[in-house]
């Protein structure tokens, strides 16, 4: 019994290295901080967060090691005063949250092999950079006319705030910046309904065919 307790012991601490040597070998991480810049009336209102982005290898049986990316954080959230808000998700039609900081500093596309993916990532785990995010990159952008209602959700035109919000209001930019700064918390202090809501459920509570937003509380806030 005791022989036998012996090699379990060292075959559990031969997995608990493979899996050390997994972990800080093969996963890079990196955060940064999107700032969001809004100009209303003619003063700049802006909000801001940082999100963590985790990329390990994705061992799947008869296929090439690859990279697969996580998220952890929320969106941000820009307080309009009189005017109301404004929320950058963490997805958008070209980019998501997790490849947006790479595509802001990479602009070929993502890299296809493993060593090419290999060397970008390792270079946004040390990159302190900033950059502004061009149109055809930015998060999907919307406003709750009441933050205590999810049915109340509109979705705005980042070339055309004011066809929502009202004259007087313009998207003035984008900004991602390389941090070491923690993960912003406390999404849920501005939409409160987002505790209630199961992780991938739609906001308004109906299903894809009936949903009339089409949003997931993923792209709100992203916990791994």
């Amino acid at each position: 019994m005791r022989k036998a307790g012996i090699i379990l012991g060292i075959i559990a601490g031969g997995l608990a290295l493979l899996i050390a040597i997994y972990v800080f070998g093969y996963t890079y991480r990196y955060h940064y901080r999107m700032t969001v810049e809004v100009e209303v009336d003619g003063q700049i209102k802006s909000g801001s967060g940082v999100i963590a982005v985790i990329s390990g290898l994705d061992p799947v049986p008869g296929r090439a090691l690859r990279y697969q990316s996580s998220v952890d954080g929320e969106c941000v959230y820009v307080d309009l005063g009189a005017r109301g808000n404004l929320f950058a998700l963490l997805t958008g039609k070209n980019s998501a949250a997790y490849d947006i900081a790479e595509k802001a500093f990479n602009p070929t596309p993502y890299a296809a092999s493993r060593k090419e993916q290999e060397e970008r990532l390792k270079r946004m785990s040390t990159l302190r950079a900033r950059a502004e995010l061009p149109f055809d990159q930015l998060p999907k952008l919307l406003t709750f006319k009441d933050l205590n209602n999810p049915n109340s959700v509109e979705f705005v035109r980042p070339d055309d705030l004011a066809a929502t919000l009202g004259p007087g209001i313009r998207l003035k930019r984008i900004i991602i910046e390389m941090t070491g700064d923690p993960v912003t918390r406390g999404i849920e202090t501005k939409l409160p309904w987002l505790k209630n809501i199961l992780p991938g459920e739609y906001i308004d509570g109906k299903n894809w065919t009936q949903s009339r937003s089409k949003l997931q509380t993923v792209e709100f806030n992203w916990r791994l």
